[in-house]
């Protein structure tokens, strides 16, 4: 009705074909949602010129397109193309700058650039610690993307800062129990352990998989709650929300990396009881061909460690 209504460069379409590329897209068709959202770009060109910022805008929903679609190179030009005009505009202390600056760096990273990631991420974490403050969330999405090339890296003294930077900022922001903090407590206790400090990494392990079990807790509360569907509440935590087999492949693999640390400690019991709790969340899982197979485990640890003074048998 518009197209026939209205010229072809009327904002009111520009905004109709808006929607339609993010239906595209919640729906999972990127390749017509990308479709869709350059001509929208065609329109806001015409309309609005080649350096407005509703035309940055576009540029990045469809680099973000491309990215999620694997297309590394054609997302990281349209970043820099959205970048561009938005410095224009803005200058370059404004949080869509920020914002550029960080996505153009997660495509680096995953293109194996992490020199020049890693610069992107420091002048995108300069801006928000200046406008935002040292205590916001997207100042701990920057401190975590940094800690996560150096570790990448091998540089395990420069991760583990920026690690426990980012779990002070989210346990204020966020609360105890949410996945980026159970996550960010997993990393650091990978570090220790990377790092020798088994007694710092069982410490970080465990207060990750103490989150964990508080989020499984709440995910069964909701479960019996039927009554419960108001999903705008915006009170409650994300981990409550956590999809159950995701939630248990993390527990499961915190408990394997809790009972390697205790192995290395010596302390047989401990991994026994790791594994064995491990198992247990396997089995409720109904996962049964896992929990054999880390039955297995268990018993060639057992013979491997508890018997060692066994004979092996005669050829």
């Amino acid at each position: 009705v518009e197209c026939k209504v209205l010229h072809g460069l009327h904002p009111n379409i520009a905004v109709t074909l808006t929607n339609i590329a993010q239906i595209h897209k919640h729906n999972g068709n990127i390749v017509e949602s990308i479709r869709t959202f350059q001509q929208v770009l065609v329109i806001q060109r015409k309309s609005l010129g080649e350096c407005h910022p509703t035309v940055a805008a576009t540029l990045s929903c469809i680099a973000l397109l491309q990215y999620q679609n694997q297309n590394f190179t054609k997302a990281l030009d349209l970043y820099q193309r959205a970048l561009l005009i938005r410095r224009d505009v803005y200058g370059d202390c404004h949080l869509d700058v920020a914002s550029n600056l960080n996505s153009i760096g997660l495509i680096l990273f995953k293109s194996g650039r992490h020199e020049l990631a890693l610069q992107s991420f420091h002048r995108s974490l300069t801006i928000r610690q200046h406008l935002l403050g040292h205590d916001h969330k997207d100042v701990a999405i920057l401190l975590y993307n940094i800690a996560t090339i150096h570790m990448e890296r091998g540089d395990d003294d420069a991760a583990l800062p920026c690690y426990q930077e980012t779990l002070r900022i989210e346990r204020h922001v966020l609360g105890p129990n949410h996945p980026d903090v159970i996550l960010t407590l997993h990393h650091i206790g990978f570090l220790y352990q990377s790092k020798g400090d088994f007694d710092n990494a069982l410490l970080y392990y465990q207060q990750s998989y103490e989150a964990q079990q508080q989020c499984k807790n709440n995910s069964d509360n909701d479960d019996d709650d039927e009554d419960d569907d108001d999903d705008d509440d915006a009170t409650v935590p994300t981990a409550q929300r956590l999809d159950k087999q995701e939630l248990t492949n993390f527990m499961v693999q915190t408990l394997q990396s809790a009972a390697s640390v205790q192995f290395e400690q010596g302390r047989m019991d401990k991994v026994m009881e790791s594994l064995t709790e491990a198992a247990g969340l396997l089995t409720e899982a109904g996962r049964e061909g896992e929990v054999e197979q880390l039955r297995l485990t268990m018993a060639q640890l057992y013979e491997m460690v508890v018997r060692p003074g066994r004979c092996a048998p005669a050829a």
